[in-house]
């Protein structure tokens, strides 16, 4: 009788292991294709954003452009566009790129290392006929109030021009449960 007692004991505990061990894997499952999904949105949005900078960059018809032309800041985030500087004309040119900040407390400047500055880097450039080039311009939304806001990048030397960065600041996000 001992060894149908040890049995049926043996037996009832193999059957619990079996279901907690199906139990965690089925929610290591669900936890690990949550991961890939929320990977796969965010390298989705990450592409689609890259795709439409280097889109924007492709098709440079002015001097001075900004990629996108206006940006979605949240309070307290950050947020990058591009300047695009361009001679559509014959001939060098030498000209210096600055920025105007807003009257609010968004900052809106170029990147030298972690810092922002109001004058491009390497400033000034010289650009031959047909040539370009990128600078990349951060937007920090500090405390701001939300709603729209602009950031005036300012082409001065041989060329002269003026282009507004339009800003809109959003509330920041709640986190993963907001």
């Amino acid at each position: 009788m001992k060894n149908k007692s040890g049995a049926i004991e043996l037996s009832v505990t193999t059957i619990i292991v079996v279901v907690i061990g199906i139990t965690l894997l089925t929610l290591g499952l669900v936890w690990v294709q949550n991961i890939f999904k929320d990977l796969g949105e965010v390298s989705d949005n990450s592409f689609a954003r890259a795709k439409t900078l280097l889109e924007g960059i492709e098709k440079i018809d002015k001097p001075l452009v900004t990629v996108p032309s206006t940006v979605e800041v949240e309070q307290n985030g950050e947020e990058v566009a591009i300047v695009v500087i361009a001679n559509l004309e014959q001939g060098t040119k030498i000209v210096s790129v600055g920025m105007v900040q807003p009257e609010n407390d968004v900052l809106c400047g170029f990147l030298e290392g972690r810092k922002l500055k109001a004058e491009a880097p390497n400033n000034p450039y010289t650009l031959g006929s047909g040539d370009q080039t990128e600078i990349a311009i951060a937007v920090k939304g500090n405390d701001a109030e939300l709603g729209l806001t602009s950031c005036i990048v300012q082409l001065v030397g041989d060329i002269q021009q003026t282009k507004t960065l339009n800003v809109r600041v959003t509330p920041k996000s709640s986190g993963i449960f907001g």
